[in-house]
């Protein structure tokens, strides 16, 4: 009979060492001040690229776009006062959010603006919205709807002018949608007597829109949590009509430990929440938080892990799983796989626990938990939330440079574009992955832009078929997934009597080898100082081989 096994092979491993992707290209663009990326969209023949220039006083500011190809070339780049949000509009114009201070000129922070501009950058029109009050900060979203206009959310704290209604409390979400030409739809208000910050908003396939909210402080308005309001900071998935009226909205949380929602997926049996925890109890009970605290002292304040928690259209957890390590952990973007799993693209300062590619970095042995600065970290579970494998990205060097991602592009299931931060490196510092073809950093300058296009080369589809006769070689692995000791019996080809066990992380780094002898016997492997995580088990006779999937869990 036949066999079916899962061969997961490592390309370009003696090429690209504990690589699960690789590198095509990447850029580098700044000036001598501090540069913020921010944003990134895809274009017909590219990207833009969005974000901040700050001088390095930091008495002055501007916001910039600046158009690449396909390869990284620069185009053309443009200026404008300040940019929070850009996004490419159905026709192939493009929509900058920022805060307006011209139609109220005494607001602090300033009302949602609006400009409309075409391929080339050039302004097609301008409007700003809100009253005399403004909006509350930065914390501005928005996204393009299927009828060519645009819907544009925000944090508030007063009602009036354009803004007909206000919950009360510290802060609300105020939502407004407009139509091509800049004409206003409808406006609506999202809250509670406490206070609330939207992180993402996204139309639905019935012409609604999708939000996630994070309620910061609990009280009783249009979006309700009974479970969770002891304690502050709730993830909320809320949902509005193509009218701007709250259908439904629904919590996730614990009772004691904060948390905080940063986007969600519409999946086609329920939703994928992402976002950061520092919660071990009530929603995330037994998710795998990683205990840390800052500055390593249990007195101060726990420090956050990524969380995936995946529901049913009925809002029942389906599984709910914490990454990370004793250092803080972000997730910044999330994209679902064409295998039901996931991709995450996330900021850490772990050099433990589930960031076990924190060894590539070389990290200050006096900072309080790990790695100096934020950086990168990327990594890919299956369709029940299992860890496959893990890569941080970024410069070696963390002392004076630091890289997280700001936004993603996905291409496909294996190809992404990064938008990302990194520090001025001086020449000869351009070890790791930072390494561009010509430096765009100026001397004195701090940060800039890291932009780069890395390719998945981790074989999730090589399933083969291997015929199970006298000539092959058996492996059967016990109990699986396994906690702290797993047991291997195999069978060797007729007249062999020696092969080598290997067991492999998903790094591509093995953790675990053994030689063994006679036709068939038995290889007990001790897990107790492993990871959680998945893992590939190989024994190798000669030309034979098999190789079986081990998940490990606590």
């Amino acid at each position: 009979m036949k066999r079916y096994v899962f061969l997961i092979i490592l390309l370009f491993i003696q090429i690209i060492s504990f690589c699960q992707y690789r590198i095509d290209w990447q850029n580098c663009y700044g000036t001598i001040h501090q540069d913020y990326a921010d944003g990134i969209v895809e274009t017909e023949d590219g990207f833009i690229l969005e974000g901040d220039i700050i001088n390095t006083a930091y008495t002055w500011s501007t916001g910039i776009l600046l158009k690449i190809n396909s390869e990284g070339d620069t185009i053309w780049q443009t200026t404008y006062d300040k940019i929070l949000n850009l996004c490419r509009m159905h026709n192939g114009d493009y929509m900058i959010m920022y805060p307006d201070t011209l139609l109220y000129p005494d607001t602090y922070f300033g009302n949602i603006g609006l400009r409309r501009i075409d391929a080339d950058g050039n302004t097609i029109w301008e409007k700003a919205y809100g009253n005399e009050f403004g909006m509350t900060g930065g914390n501005f979203k928005g996204c393009a709807t299927s009828d060519g206009g645009y819907v544009g959310c925000s944090a508030y704290c007063y009602a009036g002018g354009d803004i007909s209604h206000y919950w009360g409390g510290t802060a609300d979400v105020w939502v407004i949608r407009i139509d091509g030409n800049g004409d206003m739809v409808w406006e609506t208000s999202v809250g509670t007597t406490g206070c609330e910050f939207v992180n993402s908003i996204q139309q639905t396939d019935d012409g609604g829109f999708l939000m996630a909210i994070t309620n910061i402080v609990p009280g009783t308005g249009n979006m309700m949590c009974e479970e969770h309001q002891k304690v502050n900071g709730i993830p909320y998935l809320v949902k509005l009509d193509h009218n701007g009226n709250v259908e439904w909205s629904f919590c996730y949380g614990s009772d004691h430990h904060p948390s905080g929602i940063y986007g969600a997926i519409v999946l086609e049996d329920g939703y994928l929440l992402y976002g950061e925890t520092r919660a071990d109890d009530g929603d995330f009970e037994g998710a795998g938080y990683h205990l840390g605290y800052l500055y390593g002292m249990p007195t101060h304040t726990r420090l956050t892990d990524v969380y995936l928690m995946k529901t049913d259209f009925d809002f029942n957890i389906i599984w709910c799983k914490c990454y990370g390590g004793r250092g803080s952990d972000s997730a910044i973007k999330v994209f679902q796989n064409d295998d039901g799993g996931f991709t995450v693209f996330a900021a850490t300062h772990s050099i433990d626990g589930d960031v076990q590619s924190s060894c590539l970095m070389q990290h200050d042995p006096h900072y309080y938990i790990g790695l100096h600065r934020e950086v990168s970290w990327i990594f890919r579970v299956d369709h029940n939330g299992e860890l496959l494998w893990e890569r941080i990205a970024g410069n070696s060097n963390n002392l004076y440079t630091g890289t997280y991602p700001r936004d993603v592009i996905k291409h496909n299931d294996k190809e992404y574009t990064i938008a990302s931060q990194m520090t001025y490196y001086e020449p000869g510092w351009e070890t790791y992955d930072i390494n561009c073809p010509y430096n765009a950093n100026m001397p004195g300058s701090g940060i800039n832009f890291w932009v780069y296009h890395i390719t998945d080369i981790f074989d999730y589809d090589n399933v083969g078929e291997i015929e199970d006769n006298e000539n092959a070689v058996s492996l059967e692995i016990h109990p699986n997934p396994a906690n702290s000791w797993v047991t291997a019996d195999y069978t060797l080809p007729e007249g062999f009597n020696n092969a080598v066990i290997t067991l492999t992380n998903s790094m591509g780094l093995e953790v675990y080898t053994q030689n063994v002898n006679g036709e068939r016997g038995q290889n007990v492997i001790n897990l107790q100082k492993l990871p959680v995580g998945v893992y590939i088990l190989t024994i190798k006779c000669e030309e034979h081989s098999i190789t079986n999937k081990l998940v490990v869990t606590r």
